[in-house]
């Protein structure tokens, strides 16, 4: 049966039909530019996102793990540099959220891989040095300059127990750094030498990954860290820029103090007792013979100067204790370009050898 469309197309002529097909030409050129969106508009709102490996950690607590781990490079630089006895620089590669078999495909094989476990979240993370860099400080640290040798082989167990000190002492530094916004503990769990036999994830979660390169004057290397998601979650409500102004405003904490008395205790500083002057000539000291008397500028009630390094510190008294010369410090000297410096204890009293 027809209908009224098909009448309608029967009795339409070849004009009637081109006359058609023109208008409809026409109304799609008058369509307004202004009203079709703009491809390089749209492509600013466009972005790479990876369902597979979704980003977990937000940027802006990503920018608040950046700065803690800064702040570690910075003290852990000062750790080795004072073990060393040598200028040791560590900066920040690269910080990345990655799946955990892409950060141990990336590993070199063999390596010196040191796992921690945090408590009590009894959950585990890992710190590797490579080779290069672990045997530059055994070679430091044994009396070398600090050069790599030969880095195909894995450590022996003297080289594994020398490096286990310089990774503990990186453990305590990691935990100053943290101690703003938690306490994170550390602990060294197993040390392997292929990455391949450690699993503290699954294959395909997402863990963030830290690199730095460690500078020293002979040679240098990489040291990376590795924090699965599941460890750094209880934490994440706690990064934030803000509370790491906060925590900056406060000045120096116990934390970083007791860390600085602890890294410059055992520097070796020359002291000396200075009993008197004089000048004579050159004719008279090469005249001397045992028991000739040297006479002083000074008298014999006046005070020694006690020096340290290069700078009037203490006066003294002179005297003996059993078979030894000593001297008592009896007043502390505070130079005049310290006047910042005030002693908040009574003048020391201990005995030090002149």
């Amino acid at each position: 049966m027809a209908t009224d469309s098909d009448a309608l197309m029967s009795n339409m002529s070849q004009d009637d039909i081109d006359s058609l097909v023109q208008s409809f030409a026409e109304d799609e050129s008058a369509v307004d530019l202004a009203d079709v969106p703009d491809e390089d508009e749209d492509e600013e709102h466009i972005y790479v996102y990876d369902f597979k490996r979704p980003n977990r950690i937000s940027k802006d607590q990503l920018r608040t793990l950046l700065s803690i781990h800064d702040s570690f490079s910075r003290i852990f630089s000062t750790t080795l540099s004072s073990i060393l006895r040598s200028f040791i620089e560590i900066q920040i590669e690269s910080i990345d959220q990655l799946t955990y078999s892409e950060v141990i495909m990336s590993l070199p094989n063999p390596t010196s891989l040191h796992v921690f476990e945090v408590q009590p979240m009894e959950r585990k993370g890992f710190l590797e040095m490579n080779l290069p860099l672990a045997f530059a400080l055994i070679d430091r640290l044994f009396g070398g300059r600090g050069r790599s040798s030969d880095t195909s082989r894995e450590l022996t167990k003297i080289e594994e127990t020398v490096i286990g000190q310089i990774i503990n002492r990186a453990f305590e530094d990691l935990h100053v750094a943290w101690s703003p916004f938690h306490p994170l503990k550390p602990k060294l769990h197993s040390v392997e030498s292929n990455p391949r036999f450690v699993q503290i994830s699954l294959q395909n979660d997402i863990v963030l990954f830290l690199s730095f390169k460690v500078i020293m004057e002979e040679s240098y290397g990489l040291i990376s860290l590795c924090f699965p998601y599941l460890l750094l979650e209880p934490m994440l409500a706690q990064l934030s820029n803000t509370s790491w102004f906060v925590s900056n405003l406060r000045g120096q904490t116990q934390t970083e103090r007791r860390l600085l008395s602890r890294e410059t205790r055992h520097s070796p500083l020359p002291i000396r007792a200075l009993i008197g002057h004089t000048n004579i000539t050159v004719q008279d000291f090469l005249a001397l013979e045992p028991g000739d008397v040297i006479r002083l500028d000074e008298s014999a009630d006046s005070p020694a100067q006690i020096e340290i390094g290069d700078r009037l510190r203490f006066h003294g008294k002179p005297g003996l204790v059993g078979n030894r010369i000593a001297v008592k410090i009896t007043e502390e000297i505070i130079p005049e370009d310290m006047p910042e410096i005030v002693s908040s204890v009574a003048p020391p009293t201990a005995e030090e050898d002149a």
